[in-house]
């Protein structure tokens, strides 16, 4: 900002590690939300393999691709999770 006298102000140091503060939350709450819809994707993925196991196991259902499809995706989601590179 410019002040009267023509030359630029700059914010105080106390203002600078303030809004250096606010950013710090802002990017660990984006962390949180993040890790957060992760969790609950390799939760639902889960949920749908345990279901699709369970399902054939009782005979509701004879699709035994299905099966090894889903319970692939979960395996292949909660490795990538689990063992980030």
């Amino acid at each position: 900002m410019i002040n009267g006298m023509g030359s630029m102000s700059r914010a105080s140091p106390a203002r600078r590690r303030r809004r250096g503060a606010i950013d710090q939350r802002s990017r660990g709450q984006q962390l949180a939300d993040t890790l957060k819809s992760s969790i609950d994707e390799v939760s639902r993925l889960q949920q749908d393999a345990t279901k699709a196991v369970d399902d054939l196991a009782t005979g509701k259902s004879e699709d035994v691709t299905g099966v090894m499809s889903a319970v692939e995706n979960r395996t292949c989601v909660q490795n990538a999770f689990c063992h980030p590179r």
